[in-house]
């Protein structure tokens, strides 16, 4: 066997490898033998059947079996020659031929690149400042909500009370565009122009426009008023969008919000005994949040220093980066329930983002493992085969074989790109503890990553992080969305 290979980028390799007649007849010897086990021709024991009866029941799968064989030598002597670990092969140019013939394969195989330098990573500067809003507002805030979600609506409030946020009004309004009847501007906005005695809930999370709600704290039972809000530029109707609509509201009946009391029934249903241990539970939690916003951060900022010195990019990485991310991104379209064809005018749009960012992907992966073999940062077998078995229940799958046939690739290739994923999560939490602290909570920077602290983010984490960094373009589909 001869092996020349060609420097076709700094991340591919041309390989064109020949075969001795006798190699070849080697490699089908081997097939023949593999295949002659376990293949059954009746009237012979198995293993015991004559050549010829084998070859005419499996004969292309002995092939295959030798060309295989025979592609996995040459891409051993391929790695061997170039001092590099072959990443996945491509173009391959494999001749007819038959046993006992010579023969070349020719393909290009890509390779990791060689980076001269690697980037400054050691000490970088992470900023760490205080919370914008202290932790005890934060936890008052809470406790305020669990109050108005667990309370109850007092039906005849006092002559003069003024509604608050979280009551409910009953209101007749009237919508007039530039002084005329709304239905004239916009036929097919019945619902809109006019209401003889709707209820609604004055919280701004499930106002129909932004400013209708705040508009309405403050007034009292049975007053009148005027009040004007825009319609948004995707809005359903599209004779309303970015419109200008007055409104000429009038309150006919409250229903006060009361907060629940802090008293041994509300403590029972949060599961907590007193309002001590309630504070406490929502410190923990807040804590915590406060902590991983510092840790996506800092993981923000790493990879914001790294991202001018992404090297060339092995091909078979790029490709399983996009394809992990139109896995991402399918998922969790599909969960938003959107009708199929509005998805699909979704998914389009997104496709030369999702492209740029799988590159991104697979460039900073390529680099992170360049550090990685320069720290000696490896993860342990157990722990990439768990980091498969996130990723199949992240996606929705009851078992990692399950995901596999759901990406239609192989257990090795899944579990190449699951290590590859963790090897690079390890190397930037590396990166992070042996950073420079600065701010107000330094302190805590540097014991959020203690070794017995640190936590590996959740599978496809990194993509998330670099989607948020270039966000997707925007889309007619929106629009399409909220008519749906």
């Amino acid at each position: 066997m001869q092996t020349s290979t060609e420097i076709v980028s700094p991340v591919a390799r041309h390989l064109a490898t020949d075969f001795t007649a006798e190699e070849t007849q080697a490699a089908f010897d081997e097939a023949y033998k593999a295949f002659a086990r376990q293949t059954i021709v009746p009237g012979f024991r198995p293993g015991k059947a004559p050549k010829n009866l084998i070859l005419r029941k499996v004969g292309k799968n002995v092939r295959a079996y030798a060309c295989d064989t025979l592609l996995s030598r040459s891409l051993s002597a391929a790695a061997k020659e170039c001092g590099k670990e072959i990443l996945g092969e491509s173009d391959v140019d494999i001749p007819e031929f038959k046993e006992g013939e010579p023969i070349r394969f020719s393909l290009i195989a890509h390779v990791e690149p060689d980076i001269a330098s690697l980037p400054a990573y050691d000490g970088l500067e992470l900023d760490c400042p205080a919370d914008e809003r202290p932790v005890g507002e934060l936890v008052d805030e809470a406790i305020r909500h669990m109050r108005d979600r667990a309370g109850k609506f007092d039906d005849a409030p006092a002559e003069d009370y003024a509604l608050q946020m979280q009551d409910m009004a009953q209101i007749s309004y009237d919508a007039t565009f530039e002084g005329k009847p709304l239905l004239e501007v916009a036929p097919n906005a019945k619902e809109i122009a006019h209401s003889d005695g709707m209820w609604t809930f004055l919280d701004e999370a499930y106002a129909p426009l932004p400013e209708f709600v705040p508009a309405l704290v403050g007034m009292k039972l049975g007053e009148e008023k005027s009040l004007t809000c825009t319609f948004p530029g995707k809005f359903a109707e599209e004779a309303l969008r970015d419109k200008p609509i007055d409104f000429r509201v009038k309150v006919l009946k409250i229903r006060r919000h009361v907060p629940a009391e802090m008293d041994e029934a509300f403590f029972s249903s949060a599961g907590v005994t007193d309002e001590a241990d309630l504070r406490s539970h929502w410190n923990v939690i807040l804590t915590a949040r406060s902590l991983d916003a510092l840790r996506a951060a800092h993981r923000s900022a790493i990879i914001s220093a790294l991202l001018p010195s992404l090297p060339d990019v092995p091909r078979p990485r790029e490709l399983n980066a996009r394809r992990m991310m139109i896995e991402e991104i399918l998922f969790f379209l599909a969960r938003s329930r959107m009708p199929m064809d509005i998805l699909r005018k979704r998914f389009e749009t997104m496709r030369p983002w999702m492209d740029d960012i799988a590159e991104k992907v697979a460039g900073l992966v390529t680099l992170l493992l360049a550090i990685a073999r320069a720290e000696n940062i490896a993860p342990a077998h157990n722990a990439v085969h768990a980091r498969m078995e996130l990723g199949a229940r992240t996606y929705g799958h009851a078992t990692v074989k399950s995901w596999i046939k759901h990406l239609d690739i192989s257990y090795d290739a899944l579990e190449r790109i699951a290590e590859e994923e963790l090897t690079a999560e390890m190397v930037l939490l590396h990166i992070s503890r042996h950073a420079r602290f600065t701010g107000a909570r330094a302190a805590d920077a540097a014991d959020l990553y203690a070794e017995d602290k640190a936590l590996l983010p959740p599978f496809g984490a990194m993509t998330i992080l670099l989607e948020m960094l270039f966000p997707a373009p925007a889309s007619d589909a929106g629009a399409d969305t909220e008519n749906a």
